[in-house]
């Protein structure tokens, strides 16, 4: 899965996408930011996807992943989804960045 050894695809995968928004200020910034994914995880994904665009490949596939389960497991939401999308997306450019004030 995008460089990642096999037998932890799963697991750094999910920390690769989730880690991917901020993978460019590095990992030490990544650790800050989230305190609640383990340090060595973090380093480990850092360490085989040492380039921005493969973090951004894990994040494409991670929506990539949900739009299948949607399909597979919950297919009589995915159409009200996709019409309520547009609204979703400008509601969430409206909401505030709360912790911005506190970053040094």
């Amino acid at each position: 899965m995008v460089g990642l050894p096999e037998a932890f695809a799963g697991t750094l995968g999910y920390h690769a996408a989730r880690c991917a928004p901020l993978a460019g200020a590095g990992p030490e910034a990544v650790i800050a930011a989230f305190g609640s994914i383990t340090l060595m995880a973090i380093r480990g994904v850092f360490q085989f996807l040492d380039a921005r665009d493969r973090f951004r490949q894990m994040f494409l596939a991670r929506d990539a992943a949900v739009v299948d389960g949607l399909r597979t497991y919950a297919p009589d939401i995915v159409e009200p989804l996709i019409e309520f999308g547009p609204d979703l997306s400008s509601v969430g450019v409206q909401l505030p960045l709360v912790a911005i004030d506190r970053v040094p």
